[in-house]
């Protein structure tokens, strides 16, 4: 009888996620057909983190994580955040601003860890990256490892000014990281979510 538009910004669902919970859904759905590797990886990595300490039982450690869990989501290249209709009845007006469908990148996806060795990494590049560059490399279970690019080569050796998208490069060093973690430029998410 009434006429609603679908919201144009992200499903927000991570500070109703206890209630969700408590609801004993059988599944969940972490949007991502039209995502990138990124924001699958990392959303679906702090919804299972936080379902990890519900399903335990640790409702205190999901309320105390909420503000560092809602802002590692808001690293991601997203469309603002929305509740959309979960918490029951219409959603506030503001929802419905379509200058919510602006993308905003905070932490760029630079690559994916695809090979380590015990002097240094080789990463598959999606973005530009050049010595100076701060990046952290992201692996499951909400570990970061930041370090500064010093220098960086092909895999052959042959030393680079900056690396390509589609490339793989090698960055030397000793990291804790495993081949398939992902790379990321260290920027601050935007205020206010």
């Amino acid at each position: 009888r009434n006429t609603h538009f679908f919201d144009a910004r992200d499903l927000w669902a991570l500070p109703l996620l206890e209630e969700l919970f408590d609801a004993q859904l059988a599944s969940w759905k972490i949007e991502g057909r039209m995502k990138s590797e990124h924001y699958v990886a990392i959303t679906t990595d702090v919804y299972a983190q936080a379902a990890r300490w519900l399903a335990a039982g640790d409702t205190k450690r999901y309320r105390d994580a909420l503000p560092a869990l809602q802002e590692e989501v808001a690293k991601v290249s997203n469309r603002e955040f929305s509740t959309h209709f979960l918490p029951g009845g219409l959603p506030d007006r503001s929802t419905y601003q379509f200058e919510g469908s602006r993308y905003h990148n905070f932490n760029a996806f630079i690559g994916r860890v695809v090979q380590k060795r015990d002097d240094s990494i080789d990463i598959e590049l999606k973005n530009v990256v050049k010595p100076g560059m701060e990046l952290e490399i992201r692996e499951r279970g909400l570990l970061t490892e930041p370090f500064t690019v010093a220098n960086l080569a092909l895999t052959d050796g042959t030393p680079l000014d900056f690396g390509r998208p589609t490339t793989v490069v090698r960055i030397p060093g000793r990291f804790q990281s495993e081949a398939g973690a992902i790379v990321r430029r260290v920027w601050e998410p935007k205020e206010g979510l």
